[in-house]
C-alpha cells in the first residue's frame, strides 16, 4: 500500500519536475543538476546547492495534499533541522508562476514550496562510512550527544500512553504492508518476524495504557 498522489487545480507534478530538472532553471548557479526521488520528495542537486520539492500526497503519517500544508512541511523542516545542521538548511523558497513558465523565488504567483540547502559531500554520509567500514566510535558518541541535547530541550507534545501505542501499531501495519510489496524483494519470511518481534516488545513495554493516568510525550 503507497500513498494516494494528488494532484490540485494549477501546474502538474510533472511541469514542476519537468523545470527543475532544467541547469536555466537555477540563477547563477553552474552544473548538471542531479535528481533523486523518494515516496514524498524530488531533490535536485545543482553544484554545491540542494533544492527539495515536496509531492502532492497523502500518507497515513502525513498528508502533503495541498500547496498550503506543503508550504507548512517545509518551513517546519528547516525550522526543525536548522538546530541540529544550521548550516545546511538554508531556507525556503517559492516555486512561481510567471505565466510563461516557472521561477524559483522573484514576483509571481507561488504554486509550490522548496527547501533550499547546501550540499551534503555524500562520502561523509552514515550509510557510505558503515559500507566503507569507515565508522568511528568517538563520533558516533558526539552524534548520540548532540541528538540527546536536541531532544531534551525540543518542546513536548502531550499523548495519552493509549493514543501513543495505538498510533505506533498503526506505523507497523502500514509498514509490513509495504515491505511486503514485492517489487522490494524482501524475503517473505523477514518482514513478519520483524514485525512480530516489534508488537512483542511494545506489548511487554506498554502494558495496560489506559491505567496509566500520566501522559508521555513525543517530541517533533
Amino acid at each position: 500500500m503507497h500513498g494516494l498522489s494528488i494532484e490540485s487545480a494549477g501546474p502538474t507534478l510533472d511541469a514542476k519536475v519537468s523545470f527543475l530538472s532544467r541547469p536555466d532553471a537555477y540563477r547563477d548557479v553552474a552544473g548538471e543538476v542531479v535528481r533523486r526521488e523518494t515516496h514524498m520528495s524530488w531533490v535536485f542537486l545543482v553544484g554545491d546547492l540542494v533544492y527539495k520539492l515536496k509531492k502532492p500526497v497523502r500518507f497515513p503519517y502525513l498528508d502533503f495534499s495541498t500547496i498550503a500544508r506543503r508550504e507548512a512541511a517545509c518551513r517546519a523542516e528547516l525550522r526543525l533541522n536548522r538546530a541540529l545542521a544550521p548550516d545546511i538548511y538554508l531556507d525556503v523558497l517559492p516555486l512561481v508562476d510567471i505565466g510563461k513558465g516557472f521561477s524559483i523565488g522573484g514576483p509571481g504567483t507561488p504554486v509550490d514550496w522548496l527547501v533550499f540547502m547546501k550540499r551534503h559531500d555524500e562520502r561523509n554520509m552514515l550509510e557510505h562510512a558503515i559500507d566503507e567500514r569507515r565508522v568511528e566510535i568517538p563520533k558516533l558518541e558526539q552524534l548520540v550527544t548532540a541528538l540527546a541535547q536536541f531532544y531534551r530541550a525540543a518542546t513536548p507534545v502531550f499523548l495519552s500512553p493509549a493514543i501513543h501505542l495505538a498510533d505506533w501499531k498503526r506505523s507497523l501495519a502500514y509498514n509490513r504492508r509495504v515491505l511486503l510489496d514485492p517489487r522490494f524483494g524482501i524475503s517473505a519470511g523477514l518482514v513478519p518476524r520483524i514485525d512480530r518481534a516489534q508488537r512483542l516488545f511494545l506489548d511487554g513495554s506498554c502494558r495496560n495504557p489506559s491505567d496509566r493516568s500520566a501522559p508521555i510525550s513525543r517530541n517533533l
